[in-house]
């Protein structure tokens, strides 16, 4: 019997003045992407930038945009 599991992805934020990386657990690299972008805006990044999503067995790489939301 098999059970399916997250995976471990490496997300990482990049724009002109900074680069962040972070392990995130996620069942896919979607939801990886989205809950990096989460941590992100809670750390106050607002700046415009990608996003890539690798899996740690580096078969996976997917580019996503970052574009916070700017609160008025």
């Amino acid at each position: 019997m098999s059970t399916a599991r997250e995976k471990f992805f490496l997300c990482t934020f990049t724009s002109r003045s900074r680069r962040l990386s972070r392990q995130v657990r996620a069942w896919d690299e979607h939801q990886a992407a989205l809950l990096f972008q989460e941590d992100l805006e809670e750390e106050g990044v607002t700046a415009r930038g990608t996003v890539r999503v690798t899996d740690l067995a580096g078969r996976l790489d997917e580019r996503y945009e970052y574009q916070p939301e700017v609160s008025a």
